[in-house]
């Protein structure tokens, strides 16, 4: 179709090396992820828990696109499953998004999966995503406001009052390392501390709490912390 097929993934050094220097021109306002983080972060996915990939090809046999499907195993629905689209920006979605769709669509059932319902996101100004979804049947369920800071050019001035109000409170900010050397527990307390707060977090589906060994290999480990 249109010139592009799939193939499965394949878990090679190279076939990472690809996919994250794909990933880096599709999502350019994203966090760089390395090959080996990439592949760390796939070893460590639970094996009960789907994870399967797909590569789309040019007819010159260049990767142009990535396919991800998965469950996400920090929330209660097994049958939910989330299909991610990374594409190269010179190569157009239109014609790439029916063939990896097809492809992944297999996925759930290949893995014996009972997938009830499919989530897959979309900027709402990605015309082409958005229409493309629509046309299957896919309805939006909740919005996602964007915000970013450049850290380089923050002024901290600006939340003096802030940090006035916290310590009129008797409360003050301090380092993950300070929190170490200050709280023998500090594993627990923070994991604690974070299944309170994403209560509070809004999402599609009830979240699953961690254990204390997932939430060291979801949130101490991860390279962005």
């Amino acid at each position: 179709m249109n010139g592009y097929s799939v193939r499965r993934f394949r878990e090679s050094g190279q076939e990472y090396e690809f996919f994250a220097s794909l990933l880096s021109r599709a999502k350019p306002g994203r966090r760089a992820a390395t090959a080996e983080e990439l592949r760390q972060e796939d070893a460590d996915w639970p094996d009960d828990s789907l994870l399967e990939r797909v590569a789309a090809l040019s007819e010159d046999g260049e990767i142009v696109a990535f396919g991800t499907c998965y469950q996400a195993y920090w929330q209660q629905k097994s049958g939910t499953v989330y299909l991610h689209f990374d594409i190269h920006p010179d190569h157009l979605q239109a014609q790439i998004l029916p063939v990896l769709y097809t492809a992944m669509e297999e996925l759930p059932t290949r893995r014996e999966v009972d997938a009830h319902r499919l989530v897959c996101r979309a900027r709402e100004d990605d015309n082409a995503r958005v229409q493309f979804l629509m046309e299957r049947g896919f309805q939006q369920a909740m919005r996602f406001p964007s915000s970013a800071l450049h850290v380089a050019d923050f002024d901290p001035a600006v939340c003096g009052e802030a940090f006035e109000r916290l310590a009129q409170s008797q409360i003050r900010s301090v380092s993950l390392t300070q929190v170490q050397e200050l709280e023998p527990e500090w594993k627990r307390k923070l994991c604690d501390l974070r299944w309170e707060i994403i209560q509070d977090v809004p999402s599609t589906e009830p979240f699953s709490r961690p254990t204390l060994a997932e939430f060291e290999e979801m949130v101490l480990k991860d390279p962005a912390l």
